[in-house]
């Protein structure tokens, strides 16, 4: 008797044990393996009756045959043979001189399986990895408001976990998760990682929500001495760019601001000219110091939660004049 593994699909990654008489004849085995010829009795009384044996399977470590559908086929070489369904062993009669050989097939039970983005607020030059890793693993690159589509995956654990792709900076987000079970609310959780079973014939949708983190990001103006007759433009470069144009004293008030690097430019507006001005730079952050300097462009990184002031002082240059 030769026992042979078939599994559907065939990078299936179950593992079995196949049997002769209740005995493994061979260990940890997945498609294509093979027990090879085993000798077995063919009876003797009365001669050329044959002999019954059975022939079948067990999970091996890690293996689960509910998530299977089982059949075995036994042929001999004049093409004699027995089949069972949702079986886990046969008997059949071997025959004097009879080579037998048996095919068990384990067919997957499967479900589906599908993983959305939702990034919040939209932003579709992000780029975001899916690795998911189980019995018919996958992977796919998501952009924006994204999904894989529903793929069909054999029932057994997953494990989906999330990274950054190009460009994209896990840091700058808040991560959570939720799945949807045939419908109904399955895990749901926080962080790039989710652990899901899928059963026979479900269909389970898992979303990641990546929320930017925020902070707020103002500039103001200070014209010494006062001139609320000048005009100054303000163009503010980063995750969330914004500019607006001030008059004489005046702020663009709190923005929200998406965490990361920004610049921000003052340059005159109409009616004024730098050249008659001296200009320096303060900000703040969360009330405290923060970066000083002479010029018109700061640099500035807006943190989680972080409320940044910078105001430009503007002042005007002098000589003296003399009459006499």
């Amino acid at each position: 008797i030769q026992v042979d593994k078939v599994l559907e699909p065939s990078n299936d990654t179950g593992r079995f044990n196949l049997q002769i008489d209740s005995q493994d004849e061979i260990t940890d085995v997945g498609n294509g393996d093979s027990t090879g010829p085993v000798n077995v009795s063919a009876g003797t009384d009365p001669p050329g009756t044959g002999e019954s044996h059975t022939v079948g399977e067990t999970a091996f470590t890690g293996t689960d045959l509910a998530n299977y559908d089982t059949s075995i086929l036994c042929d001999d070489q004049t093409g004699r043979g027995s089949t069972c369904t949702d079986c886990t062993s046969l008997s059949i009669t071997v025959l004097p001189d009879e080579n037998v050989t048996c095919i068990v097939t384990n067919a997957r039970k499967s479900g589906t399986l599908e993983v959305a983005k939702d990034v919040v607020p939209d932003a579709p030059g992000t780029n975001w990895n899916i690795n998911v890793n189980g019995p018919t693993p996958f992977s796919a690159t998501l952009s924006g408001d994204d999904t894989t589509g529903a793929q069909t995956a054999g029932t057994g654990d997953y494990t989906i976990v999330e990274s950054a792709g190009s460009g994209t900076n896990l840091d700058d987000y808040a991560t959570t998760y939720a799945c949807t079970i045939d419908g109904e609310t399955g895990p749901t959780g926080s962080g790039t990682s989710i652990d899901v079973s899928v059963g026979e014939g479900q269909a389970i949708v898992c979303t990641f929500t990546n929320t930017r983190k925020t902070g707020t990001l103002e500039v103001a103006k200070d014209v010494v001495p006062d001139a609320p007759s000048t005009d100054w433009d303000i163009n503010v470069s980063g995750p969330t760019p914004f500019s607006d144009t001030l008059t004489g004293d005046d702020t663009t008030g709190a923005q929200t601001a998406s965490t990361g690097d920004y610049t921000i430019v003052e340059s005159a507006g109409s009616g004024t000219s730098l050249d008659d001005y001296t200009t320096t730079y303060a900000c703040t952050i969360n009330s405290e110091t923060g970066p000083t300097g002479s010029g018109t462009s700061i640099d500035v990184s807006v943190g989680e939660g972080q409320a940044i002031v910078c105001t430009f002082s503007i002042t005007r240059k002098t000589g003296t004049l003399e009459v006499a």
